[in-house]
């Protein structure tokens, strides 16, 4: 039986993830709801480390609705509350409360 949380595609899964979520935070941080032409590299460096680079092109959908079926629209707007409330507590935690 071959242990799927260790070896070489757990540690390639997890660099996945961990891009993907590195590119969506900084699409949302431009204002995009969403990320179009994502490109996904891989290659090791000179001590043999795996590394994965993804990049892609931030965008603003501004149909959503007519787009996305019912269920996925409402998943987009709960993403939406939580990246507002996530913004709302960065600032308050750099100091700016007004906002």
């Amino acid at each position: 039986m071959v242990n799927v949380n260790s070896g070489m595609s757990h540690k390639v899964n997890k660099g996945e993830a961990a891009a993907r979520s590195l590119l969506a935070m900084k699409a949302r941080s431009l204002g995009a709801n969403c990320i179009v032409g994502v490109d996904i590299d891989y290659g090791t460096t000179n001590n043999n480390a795996a590394t994965v680079n993804m990049q892609g092109t931030a965008a603003v959908i501004t149909n959503l609705r007519d787009i996305l079926a019912d269920d996925a629209f409402k998943k987009a707007q709960e993403l939406e509350e939580i990246y507002a409330r996530i913004a709302q507590l960065q600032r308050w935690h750099t100091g700016d409360i007004a906002n």
